[in-house]
């Protein structure tokens, strides 16, 4: 039998990478699932992915769509249509249910959240 020894910090590290965003406690960063579809169904579904506020980030191009999971109140995620967050922008938040939206990323090609 083999038995293996967890540190400290591979065990903070294992339950950032499962931790659920419906906690019930509201978002401190935005949380992210990217997709291989525009529809955010069937197949790809990337891990659940933690992104830092004020941060641009460059999407891949495989990357078609992504479900916005979870942001922190007042903010909203803006994609653009050039690398480097330039160009023209789409602007999306969470909707009052809480609604878990899907956004196209059709013509986007890099993304960053903001808050007032």
């Amino acid at each position: 039998m083999l038995f293996t020894t967890l540190t400290p910090t591979l065990l903070a590290l294992a339950s950032l990478s499962s931790a659920a965003p419906q906690s019930g406690l509201p978002a401190t960063e935005p949380v992210l699932a990217k997709y291989d579809t525009t529809t955010c169904v069937f197949g790809g579904g990337g891990p659940i992915r933690y992104y830092e506020l004020d941060t641009c980030y460059d999407f891949y191009e495989s990357d078609h769509g992504l479900q916005l999971l979870a942001l922190p109140l007042h903010c909203t995620l803006r994609t653009y249509a050039n690398k480097g967050c330039t160009g023209e922008t789409s602007k999306y938040g969470t909707d009052a249910s809480g609604e878990k939206k899907c956004v196209s990323l059709q013509g986007r090609w890099s993304m960053q959240t903001t808050c007032d």
